[in-house]
């Protein structure tokens, strides 16, 4: 089984996210801060990070950046509202190691189809 790890401040978004990763067969990891997560990426192992940008106490690109400085890491997902310059966040968040962006609200079938791809892409198994 696939493990996601969801880094999320919104409660009601990490808990929607929660469960539809759990009905699509993946064990998550759900996180409400951005604290520690390079070392806790190093201790759950998971095979994707599902991450939202506006969160406290880090910033998503400063975990970004911290993620990616590690020897291995597993493919990121950015997530955030639309707001003003959004578009341009992800496109640097890509240039900086990120896999892919998605602007909230999000399509939940459009969301697990870019999981799937993430793990496929990575070289991890897209089975759940």
């Amino acid at each position: 089984m696939k493990k996601v790890m969801v880094v999320e401040d919104d409660r009601a978004v990490l808990d929607l996210l929660g469960i539809v990763l759990s009905d699509a067969g993946y064990k998550t990891v759900l996180l409400p801060r951005s604290e520690d997560i390079p070392q806790k990426v190093a201790a759950e192992k998971p095979d994707l990070v599902l991450l939202d940008i506006l969160i406290e106490p880090k910033h998503g690109m400063e975990v970004l950046a911290s993620l990616t400085e590690m020897q291995s890491y597993p493919p990121v997902i950015l997530i955030s509202a639309a707001v003003k310059g959004v578009r341009e966040m992800g496109q640097i968040a890509k240039a900086l190691g990120c896999f892919d962006f998605i602007e909230k609200p999000f399509d939940v079938t459009d969301l697990l189809s870019r999981v799937r791809s993430a793990l496929k892409k990575s070289g991890r198994s897209v089975a759940a």
